[in-house]
């Protein structure tokens, strides 16, 4: 499979092109505002006078304000590509576009225990508390001895100055000779160690970058020492960059593109001119991989990684260095991490469907979203439905990631059809009523299947007239959703279009609740001129409106 990758790789500063893409400033304060307030609620201190539950919630808040300025920044992105974004008819009711995206408000951040796991590969990996540096001045150290350096990366790790002086003497052995001395587990033990205590600190971070990049200069070290998920969380971390430390996310990519060059070296050959000579074979690899890998640790990372990992995806496919079918094998083998019980397998769900969702942009090459039907992936999505059937957000998430792959691609509706997509999204709304957001998105997704074909209908147990019964009773669970009204109207008005199910439609209250929605959202112009189409189908009349004509 390595082959696959090509030869690409080996020009490493097309990796520097993309990286310094320049990023939002508004972004960057958003994202900088997210980790004071993360930090806020681990200390239990306040920010902007807010605790507990408010501070959760303006959390939340911020979540959603970073991902449509993300959202925007990827707009901007492709159209200064010469990227078309399109909009098309999509056979589950939903658009995958950027703009799509941006109109959402769910963020990241917006599973309640979304980025725990990666909170918690932190706590792991900090253990106990940072150990009381020796006292007096600092203690100076033989830079040229891995064993002196490794003693004061130890002595030192609280003192965050110090840490950086033995993170460079450490890069500077491993520029020597990238395979040093890794046999000792606590070289890469402690520097995941520091990086864990330090994680507010970018120029700790940095140093760390600079050590794993000269590092997976060695492809052996690179495929069996450097692909801990741990390892490559804080990559992606360091990849989304700092605003005062310009060279973070360009030494993160280079090491992520080292990673990713050795994986796909051949073994006997170079991953560089020069360079040393991969000799593991790939029957001794442990765990995904570097490119599965990362997948895996953006899905169950914070929202930062998995911009991260979209960004790589996207270079990736640019620069024609791999196939879209090897990213597509390689994101399903990924949601085999994912796939556990209880709160964090739901935020590790939940974060690989987010991913399955963008990558299949249409910022991104179609044939992206051709290989991740051809792979499985909407087969991945219905079995993390199914694992978590009782978690809200990730039915949501799963609603949308099989939409968005599926797109306009009819093998990918087939595939939904073959593994009971329409069940799974009727059992969602039966299972979570009280939940406006899982409602609108079954509204919507039910209502696209009276444009199937009979034979497609009949093979995925489509039933109009669930969705009709369904539709009533969420428009009348949550009347005062105006989002969940409008799709309820929408869905009402194909039904009538399509189906003339006049009766279907108009009877056991349903006349009334169209009547009773159109008032209670008088202001609302797509509830007033949808619910007037759907009244006229029906034959019936308009409401009167407060302060409208007679």
């Amino acid at each position: 499979s390595s082959q696959h990758f090509g030869r690409a790789w080996l020009a490493f500063p097309r990796w520097r092109v993309w990286v310094a893409m320049a990023g939002d400033a508004e972004l960057t304060e958003a994202h900088s505002e997210l980790q004071a307030v993360k930090r806020a609620l681990r200390d239990g201190s306040a920010h902007l006078g807010l605790r507990g539950e408010s501070l959760q919630r303006y959390l939340l808040q911020l979540g959603e304000k970073e991902n449509l300025l993300l959202s925007r920044q990827l707009y901007r992105g492709a159209a200064s590509n010469g990227q078309a974004i399109q909009h098309k008819a999509y056979l589950l009711g939903a658009s995958s576009s950027a703009a799509a995206i941006a109109s959402s408000s769910e963020g990241p951040s917006a599973h309640r225990a979304h980025g725990s796991s990666a909170q918690a590969a932190d706590a792991a990996a900090v253990g106990a508390a940072p150990r009381e540096p020796p006292p007096g001045p600092a203690q100076t150290f033989n830079k040229n001895d891995l064993a002196s350096v490794l003693s004061h990366m130890c002595g030192y790790e609280a003192v965050a100055l110090e840490s950086v002086k033995a993170m460079r003497a450490l890069a500077s052995l491993a520029y020597s000779d990238a395979a040093f001395n890794l046999d000792d587990s606590r070289v890469l033990g402690q520097l995941q160690r520091l990086m864990a205590i330090h994680q507010g600190e970018p120029q700790v971070q940095l140093a760390a970058m600079r050590a794993l990049c000269n590092m997976a200069y060695d492809p052996d070290s690179a495929v069996k020492r450097l692909i801990s998920p741990s390892l490559l969380a804080g990559i992606l971390k360091s990849m989304d960059g700092h605003p005062n430390v310009k060279d973070l996310a360009v030494k993160a990519s280079e090491a992520a593109a080292r990673l990713i060059a050795a994986e796909a070296c051949p073994v006997g050959e170079a991953a560089s001119d020069g360079g040393p000579v991969r000799s593991v074979e790939p029957s001794e690899v442990e765990g995904l991989g570097a490119l599965g890998g990362f997948f895996a640790a953006a899905a169950v990372g914070e929202s930062a990684c998995q911009r991260s990992v979209l960004h790589l995806a996207a270079q990736l496919l640019s620069s024609e260095v791999v196939a879209p079918a090897l990213i597509a094998q390689r994101f399903v083998a990924a949601s085999k991490a994912v796939r556990r019980r209880g709160p964090e397998g739901a935020a590790a769900a939940w974060g690989w469907l987010n991913l399955a969702r963008l990558l299949c942009d249409p910022t991104l090459p179609s044939e992206l979203g051709e290989a991740m039907v051809q792979a499985g992936c909407i087969a991945v999505s219905a079995n993390l439905m199914v694992d978590q059937a009782r978690d809200a957000p990730t039915q949501v998430k799963g609603i949308e990631a099989m939409s968005a792959i599926i797109g306009d691609r009819w093998a990918g509706l087939h595939a939904f059809a073959e593994v009971g997509g329409i069940a799974l999204v009727v059992a969602a709304m039966r299972a979570h009523g009280g939940d406006a957001r899982v409602q609108t998105k079954g509204v919507k997704a039910l209502s696209c299947g009276i444009q199937w074909p009979q034979d497609l209908q009949a093979k995925a147990g489509y039933s109009y007239g669930t969705g009709i019964e369904l539709t009533k009773s969420a428009m009348a669970q949550h009347p005062d959703s105006a989002e969940l009204q409008i799709e309820g109207l929408v869905a009402f008005a194909k039904y009538l279009d399509k189906l003339s199910c006049v009766s279907e439609v108009g009877d056991r209250g349903g006349e009334g609740l169209v009547k009773a929605i159109m008032t209670r959202h008088s202001h609302v112009k797509a509830v007033q001129s949808w619910g007037k189409v759907v009244l006229d189908a029906l034959g019936s009349w308009q409401p009167h409106v407060a302060g409208g004509p007679a």
